[in-house]
């Protein structure tokens, strides 16, 4: 196991014969290795799944995520269908979770739906929350998930939240994350 970063070293890295195998290729990547004859692009199930978290103690310093309306409508802004199947890897074969785990994990047995994509809904309920014209706010992400959080925040921006996505390493993800800086 050869821990690379930088999508384009990895692509060069399977097209040369560097590697092997290669996972949770972008679609638009996959498409271009998909033609190369001396490499097989398969799309599998897997258990992994992608989640974001929103700080409604406002442990960040971020006062606007405190307001139920304000998450429901960032969760509302969101087109998980749409981002699955077009910007995760094989996600013309992923299951669309209703929460951080699957059916078959034990003691997880999920009793709501997320709120559906409703743009309007959102930018009403933004308005409702004493931001009309929206806000600011970074988007974190760690690194192999970049690309999903990009489509995420031009979402968001569709709804007037102006979302910048900052990228990192997972240990510097969770350390952030655990200290309350995100």
């Amino acid at each position: 196991v050869i821990p690379i970063l930088d999508r384009q070293t990895q692509t060069a890295q399977i097209m040369t014969g560097g590697l092997d195998l290669l996972r949770n290729v972008p679609d638009d990547v996959a498409g271009a290795l998909s033609k190369n004859p001396d490499i097989k692009v398969s799309p599998t199930r897997s258990s992994d799944y992608i989640y974001f978290t929103l700080d409604a103690q406002g442990r960040s310093g971020r006062t606007e995520l405190k307001d139920a309306r304000v998450r429901k409508a960032i969760i509302m802004a969101i087109d998980r269908e749409k981002i699955a199947r077009e910007i995760v890897s094989g996600g013309e074969v992923a299951e669309m979770l209703d929460a951080i785990c699957f059916p078959f994990t034990v003691a997880c047995a999920p009793s709501t739906k997320p709120y559906p994509y409703n743009p309007a809904e959102a930018r009403r309920l933004l308005a409702e929350a004493g931001h009309p014209g929206g806000f600011e706010m970074p988007l974190f992400a760690h690194a192999p998930m970049k690309d999903v959080a990009v489509a995420m925040s031009g979402d968001l921006l569709k709804v007037g939240i102006k979302a910048t996505v900052q990228s990192m390493t997972i240990s510097i993800y969770q350390k952030a994350r655990q200290d309350g800086k995100l």
